[in-house]
């Protein structure tokens, strides 16, 4: 797991993107809090526009077709990443009975469960 996760919508405070104040997502959580002195300000998140933008000014742009491929599998590992510190070593378990019980459905169920 790396350092950072990428989030739908922020889960701590101040929920938005730390350099431009917007709300819309997805994220990334870097796992930073401000602080002042002692006391937590909250969690730096930075949008995906920003992201793409610092990326932009680096020099280090991709095609909207890999940069998207690339968001979706950073999606997909923070999705996963999440689950594992929710349910921890049962994460295993729940997906071998999803993957027992689809297979058990059937072909056609399957491919409909994938399309949703």
């Amino acid at each position: 797991m790396g350092r950072f996760r990428v989030v739908e919508a922020p889960e701590l405070q101040p929920g938005v993107d730390y350099i431009t104040g917007s709300s819309v997502g997805p994220f990334v959580d870097t796992g930073r809090d401000m602080t002042f002195g002692e006391r937590k300000l909250g969690r730096i998140y930075l949008s995906k526009d920003t992201v793409a933008e610092l990326a932009h000014e680096l020099g280090i742009t991709a095609s909207a077709t890999a940069s998207q491929e690339a968001l979706d599998r950073a999606y997909a590992q923070g999705q996963i990443d999440a689950l594992k510190e929710t349910l921890g070593a049962d994460l295993v378990h729940v997906v071998r009975t999803l993957d027992r019980l689809v297979r058990a459905l059937g072909p056609d169920v399957a491919v409909a469960a994938a399309a949703e």
